[in-house]
Order: structure tokens, then sequence, then C-alpha cells
């Protein structure tokens, strides 16, 4: 009796174990799912696939409009998220929940299906392995219990590894300087941009332009997405070009200064996109709202 109580106990606890480690064998196997909600507006197209060197951990990203393009396949107004150009790890506890649920949905079965109520999303699930691919939508929440779960597991996982940042709520200063060493003056350019409680001001030269709240949004979320907060003086072409950049960013407690020289000749691009969307922003807007001219 008691061998029987240790082999029964053995056998359960194998079972268990495997509960917990399930994974997916196929290093190939990848769902992309596009949330779509139009009442928001909101739209990302999210993929998760295996780690090509780990049947235990996954990958999460968002998926691009084009191939090698910087542009992701995402809409949400108002929000800035960080993390955005990133690939990110799923840890080994959530990409066996992830491929727990896989399974249990039966997912290379499933057809289009409209939920018993709806959420106001509409979920298209693409499925590929090495030797399948199968499609189908889910219009609000889902009847089948895990395929609901599995919809909740990836929107969780959207929020967790690329969350939002509430920088309309956090106090912040921008400001960007062309210095000409030739000369030893301040170039042309001197722009800065202050949120300070409801206000936002902003400065070129002193003169003040006006910058409304969406452009603020755009522009955290091109600085978000170009790692702002990690990037570092640059000083590869100091001895070639006399004009160099100086930004700095405030946000809260966190902050950035960095020196550059001729952004654009950077194989590393990150400096260069937040320079320019900066100047370019700052001529646009002036153009539009001068009427001296």
């Amino acid at each position: 009796m008691k061998k029987f109580f240790i082999i029964y106990s053995c056998s359960l606890l194998l079972i268990n174990s495997c509960g917990q480690d399930e994974t997916i064998r196929d290093p190939s196997f990848h769902l992309n799912l596009i949330i779509n909600n139009p009442a928001k507006p909101f739209k990302v197209s999210l993929n998760i696939c295996r780690d090509p060197y780990s049947e235990q951990s996954g990958l999460i990203y968002i998926q691009r409009i084009q191939e090698n393009s910087s542009i992701t396949d995402y809409r949400e107004n108002g929000v800035v998220r960080r993390q955005m150009l990133d690939t990110v790890h799923i840890e080994k506890k959530a990409f066996a929940e992830f491929a727990s649920l896989i399974k249990k949905t039966k997912i290379w079965e499933q057809e289009n299906s409209i939920g018993r109520r709806t959420d106001g999303n509409a979920y298209q699930f693409t499925v590929k392995d090495s030797l399948r691919e199968h499609s189908f939508s889910v219009m609000g929440v889902s009847e089948h219990e895990y395929m609901q779960e599995l919809a909740m597991f990836c929107l969780t996982q959207f929020d967790l590894h690329f969350p939002s940042i509430p920088v309309m709520e956090i106090n912040s200063e921008i400001s960007l300087k062309k210095y000409d060493r030739l000369t030893n003056t301040m170039d042309s350019a001197q722009i800065r941009i202050i949120k300070s409680g409801n206000a936002i001001t902003a400065f070129y030269n002193r003169r003040p332009f006006r910058l409304t709240e969406d452009q603020y949004i755009e522009l955290w979320q091109v600085m978000e997405n170009n790692h702002i907060w990690n990037l570092e003086t640059m000083t590869k072409f100091e001895t070639k070009y006399p004009v160099e950049y100086r930004l700095s960013v405030k946000r809260g407690i966190q902050s950035s200064f960095v020196i550059v020289y001729a952004p654009s000749k950077l194989p590393d691009k990150r400096l260069f996109n937040i320079i320019n969307f900066i100047e370019t922003m700052r001529l646009h807007e002036i153009n539009e709202t001068d009427t001296s001219k």
C-alpha cells in the first residue's frame, strides 16, 4: 500500500510538473494577434514567438508596417509607451502559460466566431510553424474559455512589456542648442519645450511659439522609441564638424544630457531621429503660426 502511494504521488508530481513546464517545441512557432478597437481608436499588431535558442522562453514585439521599417503597426491616441521598437523577452513562467493556452485552445482548429458580448475589440489571430499556417478572427468576448484567456494574456503582455508612460502628469523640460566652436557662439537654433502643470510652453531663440498637446505626445513617442535615457555623448566627428548639438532632457526625476556632432553621419540614427524631429517640428510650427512675414 505504501509503495502504491509513493508511485501515485510521484505520478501526480510528474503530471503537475509537465503542466507547469508546458513549452513549444517548434522553434519557428509564431503567433500574430491584431487587436483593433475603432471606438477608442486603438490598434496593435502583436507578435509572440518562441526564443530560437530556448524552448522555455519567448519573445514579444510589435509588427512593423514594413520590413526594416521603424514605423510600428500601432495606433493609440494620446499615449506614450516604452520599448515600442524593441523585441522583449517573455520570462519562463509566462511563456509556459502561453504555451499551455495555445494547447488548450486547440488553436489550429479554431474558426471565425462572434463572442457572447462585445468588449469593443476585434481579434485577428494568425499562427504559423514550420509546417502550417492558420488564421481566424474573434469578435468581442469569446465563448471559448481558453480562447478568451489567450486574448487577455496577450493584452496583459502588451501592457506589461510596452507600458504606458503618464507624460501629461509629469513636469518636463527639453532643450536643444547648436553651438559653433569656430565662432564660440550659439548657432541659429535654441529650442526649449517646458511642461509645468497643465501648461506646455515652447521657445525658439527665446521667442514663444505654440506647441499642441498632440505634438508634445508625439515628441515623447519619438524620444522613447529612440531610447533617450540610454543615449550618450558622441564625439566621433568632433574634429571634422565645428557645430555641436547639445540636447538636455528632464522628466520628473529622470534627466539626460548629450553632445553630438553631425548626427546624420552616425550609423546609430537614434540621436539624429530625435534632433531632426525637434528641428522639423519647430520649423513647421513657426512657419504655420508666424503672421509677421
